[in-house]
């Protein structure tokens, strides 16, 4: 229950009732439960994840949100260093020998604004300049006047030069 208390006093300042209002609140109080048992449920997901997720808001490409995973891939010391920089930070400028980044990014904006979600291999740069090779499942989020957009990464630059060598 949550209750309210009021005291009224005559013009003399003496205490003459009180008024008291009380109020169910069970559900919300359940509700609150609910929601905090569903973030450390998330919270622990998005953290012992394999892949690296990222957020990031798509008004000024700021990265807002990241794992620990994200952190580590990108070869950032702390998740603060991570968050501080934006989305075309984590790009170089060429995808390969023929295709910029920028183009390509044009492109899969198209993409996303259509489907809402798009998986595909994109080259990533890390803090010390290395070029690795991710699959990335992208998922535009919108909440309320708010667009997010969410990547899943995981590197496969190992597959790819496994793959290399059976090639050859």
């Amino acid at each position: 229950l949550e209750w309210y208390n009021r005291a009224f006093f005559n013009k003399e300042g003496e205490f003459i009732e009180m008024q008291a209002i009380g109020r169910d609140i069970t559900a919300r109080k359940n509700a609150e439960e609910q929601l905090i048992k569903n973030e450390v449920k998330y919270r622990s997901l998005f953290e012992q994840a394999t892949e690296a997720i990222y957020l990031t808001d798509m008004s000024d490409l700021s990265l807002i949100e990241c794992n620990n995973q994200a952190v580590d891939m990108f070869g950032y010391s702390s998740r603060e260093e991570f968050l501080s920089k934006k989305l075309f930070h984590l790009s170089p400028a060429m995808q390969n020998e023929h295709e910029s980044t920028e183009e390509l990014s044009i492109e899969l904006h198209r993409i996303l604004t259509k489907d809402g979600f798009h998986q595909l291999e994109w080259n990533h740069i890390r803090k010390d300049g290395s070029i690795f090779a991710g699959e990335v499942g992208l998922t535009v989020i919108q909440l309320g006047d708010k667009v997010y957009l969410q990547a899943v990464l995981r590197d496969i630059t190992e597959r790819l030069e496994g793959e290399k060598k059976l090639k050859n």
